[in-house]
């Protein structure tokens, strides 16, 4: 899909082009679209080594962080924190994930709870 849609972008005189690829492998075919097309490319998240002009990462780690340490501040003592996560397809939101948890953990006052429910279609288990 995401080639199909370079491509498409390819004929509409587009100046630049800013791709955020779940995988980095498989994007490069769409790079190479866009390169032939002499469309400058910048990749968000996870990085290409193909032919881009730049790569914009987001700090994962210290984002979880920030986003543990604004929990706390908001919440409060004796809170529990539950955290869902989807599947983690990109390198950056596993570190998300773990970075996260790591840093719920590091604070005392809150119980911190991890994927408590296993969700199957619209049926949710224990």
């Amino acid at each position: 899909m995401l080639l199909v849609n370079v491509q498409d972008l390819t004929v509409r005189s587009i100046k630049l082009l800013l791709i955020n690829p779940t995988d980095s492998d498989a994007v490069g075919n769409a790079v190479i679209v866009a390169n032939k097309a002499n469309i400058p490319v910048i990749t968000l998240d996870l990085a290409y080594k193909g032919n881009v002009i730049s790569y914009i990462a987001p700090d994962s780690r210290l984002g979880a962080k920030m986003a543990a340490d604004f929990i706390a501040g908001k919440l409060g003592n004796d809170v529990k924190v539950i955290q869902l996560e989807g599947i983690s397809v990109t390198s950056d939101a596993r570190e998300r994930g773990e970075s996260f948890g790591q840093a719920v953990k590091s604070i005392n006052s809150i119980c911190w709870l991890v994927n408590p429910l296993i969700m199957i279609g619209q049926s949710v288990k224990r």
